[in-house]
């Protein structure tokens, strides 16, 4: 699994106006089954996003399709994880 963490490297009033077209990327990729949760840091600083687990340049090709970052407004934080203590209702994400 992946766990994307965005941080975003201008103003917000720069990232506004491109929030309509990340919203329906992730929404295209949630409703794929490519990522499991997703949804705004605290604060408006960025974002997070679970994925599940892929090749990680499948994973490099969808982020690449976002506007937030085509338009060089995040930098991203991606960590590669096992989940060995998972509970019982999100097992089946483990071997997606």
């Amino acid at each position: 699994m992946f766990l994307i963490i965005s941080n975003y490297v201008v103003p917000t009033t720069q990232v506004d106006p491109h929030r309509a077209q990340h919203s329906g990327w992730v929404e295209q990729y949630i409703k794929s089954g490519y990522f499991i949760m997703a949804g705004p840091r605290r604060g408006k600083i960025g974002g997070v996003i679970v994925s599940r687990s892929m090749d990680k340049d499948k994973l490099m090709k969808i982020l690449a399709e976002d506007s937030f970052v085509s338009e060089n407004l995040v930098e991203m934080q991606i960590v590669d994880f096992d989940a060995p203590f998972t509970s019982d209702e999100l097992k089946k994400l483990q071997d997606m």
